[in-house]
């Protein structure tokens, strides 16, 4: 039984019933952020855990930031051939333009 399925099984009590329970929000949250890191689809997502397309996104959205990965998209062979690195948030926003040295700086000060 793959992670989706569980989580239908742990969901299917509450449906139509009763508010879902926090901790059972915040897991499927977690899960959500990794499919969507994955690449995966908010419909195939939403497919899977049998939940409407907004009850999942406001689920990941409520995962502190603290525990969202970062995407990386380049994997950079020699620092030398770097003129700028751009960083990508989970949730879309940009910063361009920076060096190893800001880049850097920047992600440790994010993840305070």
């Amino acid at each position: 039984m793959n992670e989706a399925e569980k989580f239908v099984l742990e969901l299917k009590p509450y449906k139509g019933k009763r508010a879902y329970p926090e901790t059972l929000r915040l897991n499927v949250g977690k899960y959500v952020v990794r499919c969507r890191n994955g690449n995966e689809s908010w419909s195939a997502i939403q497919r899977k855990l049998g939940l409407g397309k907004n009850t999942i996104k406001n689920w990941a959205e409520k995962i502190p930031r603290d525990i969202q990965p970062i995407k990386i998209k380049h994997a950079v062979q020699s620092m030398e051939k770097v003129n700028a690195i751009t960083i990508t948030s989970p949730k879309g926003w940009k910063i361009e333009g920076l060096n190893f040295k800001k880049a850097t700086l920047l992600l440790r000060e994010i993840h305070r």
